[in-house]
């Protein structure tokens, strides 16, 4: 799964040091340039790994968060906005929880209106006496000042066993999150829902599989759906937590989903992870269901050419619903792991076209997230990639019939090795937004968010 995948590029990161490729260069105006980047070491002067990034709805600032290492408080959520257009930091706001043990936030999400910023990941508590590493933790922000507005600690019982995941109402009005919750001895999904202006819980409800991994909203805000561990997908009633619908993929081998989207009018629930149901290695393995009944609608799946390991980390959809994108990794027949990334009929799941990138040298190529331009027409896939280890990020833009528009490698100034987690689009499509680490000597990982023209 993507949560064990990352985790080992992380403990690269924080005692590799490989070779450096130069950035890409270009005309200003020419479609992949790069515009900016900009590099954010903690006060710790330690590890600071990015691992998601979302662009304001007016597309003015982004925003990055991630862990990096504090002062005397171990890991800390690190989250900073930038400038969209040149990259300067508007401001880093930083939160070490109550525990004051290692704290990593996993996912960002902004409201509607675009004032506020809301957070979620593991981080430290205090329950019972007795104290937790990966409890829960959701911090609001003012997206202008950076200032805490509230922080909801999950309650007690409540941990993030797998990677916690985050959604908004359409409104702006609630936030969902996920953990996982002890039932008996057997750990199960736990989904709760806070008051966005308070941080107030409104409710909880525990079900599914055991650790979950992705959570989204219906567009008309009326269905909370959750899914992880074993394809498990559970469908909420938004308003009140009583659960619609249960539904698993099924079948021999079924590992778990990484990652679920709503179709854009919320008939449809995409959901996309690995199994091993050819009774192989792991594939990729994308279903949809019906968002009102959970009824499976279909299911396709990816083997690479080497009939080997291939494995999905990221999901996008685009703005119509006509077509459905995954990406991740696929060993080659001669090429080792290799970008994977597949585009699907939203209505049949029929496979409309698979590209794979091999870089030099027949590397390691670890996609780790694909974003689709809001006007649908390019899609976008980031990650890492070698030769050896991975010395740079590799970021990929096709068009919507597969063809490859361009590839840009980026090394950064100073640093040796690095790991691109996430990529997002301003939200007039005009440029590329991608975040992750880069190994620099004496300071560890840092942040390095990067802009492209599209």
């Amino acid at each position: 799964m993507r949560y064990r995948k990352l985790a080992g590029v992380v403990a690269l990161l924080a005692g590799a040091a490989l070779g450096l490729s130069a950035g890409a260069g270009g005309s200003p105006t020419a479609a992949g340039t790069r515009l900016w980047a900009h590099r954010y070491n903690g006060p710790g002067n330690g590890s600071d790994i990015a691992y998601t990034i979302v662009s304001s709805p007016d597309g003015t600032r982004v925003f990055v968060t991630g862990a990096s290492a504090g002062i005397g408080t171990s890991s800390d959520y690190a989250t900073a906005a930038y400038d969209a257009s040149s990259g300067a930091e508007l401001w880093v706001s930083r939160f070490n929880g109550p525990g004051n043990g290692n704290d990593a936030p996993l996912a960002i999400a902004v409201s509607p209106d675009g004032t506020r910023v809301f957070v979620t990941g593991h981080g430290s508590g205090l329950a019972g006496g007795d104290v937790y590493h990966s409890v829960v933790a959701t911090v609001l922000y003012d997206a202008a000042t950076g200032a805490e507005l509230w922080v909801a600690v999950a309650p007690e019982g409540v941990v993030g066993a797998g990677p916690p995941a985050l959604a908004i109402s359409p409104d702006g009005s609630r936030i969902f999150v996920t953990g996982s919750r002890d039932v008996g001895g057997s750990s199960r999904y736990a989904t709760l829902a806070y008051d966005a202006a308070t941080g107030a819980l409104l409710w909880s409800a525990v079900g599914g599989g055991t650790n979950p991994s992705s959570i989204d909203v219906s567009p008309d805000g009326t269905t909370v759906v959750v899914s992880g561990s074993g394809y498990v997908t559970v469908a909420y009633d938004a308003a009140t937590g009583t659960q619609l619908w249960t539904a698993s993929l099924g079948g021999p081998g079924v590992s778990g989903a990484v990652a679920l989207k709503f179709s854009p009018d919320g008939t449809r629930v995409f959901v996309t992870g690995t199994t091993d149901v050819f009774g192989q290695n792991p594939n990729f393995a994308t279903v949809a269901y019906d968002g009102a009944t959970g009824a499976q609608i279909w299911v396709s799946r990816y083997d690479g050419p080497a009939h080997d390991h291939d494995e999905v980390n990221g999901l996008a959809v685009s703005r119509d619903g006509a077509q459905v994108y995954v990406t991740g990794f696929s060993v080659g027949s001669t090429t080792n792991h290799d970008y994977a990334t597949v585009a699907l009929s939203g209505a049949t799941g029929a496979t409309l076209w698979a590209r794979r990138y091999n870089g030099p040298a027949n590397g390691d190529d670890y996609a780790s997230s694909v974003a689709v331009s809001p006007d649908g027409t390019t899609v976008t896939v980031t990650g890492g990639s070698g030769p050896t280890g991975y010395p740079d990020y590799a970021t990929i833009t096709y068009a919507a019939d597969g063809t490859t528009l361009w590839i840009r490698r980026y090394g950064g100034a100073g640093t040796t090795s690095g790991f691109a987690y996430a990529t997002t689009f301003a939200p007039d499509g005009s440029r590329v937004f991608v975040t992750g680490s880069r190994w620099r000597s004496g300071t560890g990982p840092d942040y390095f968010t990067v802009a492209y023209s599209r």
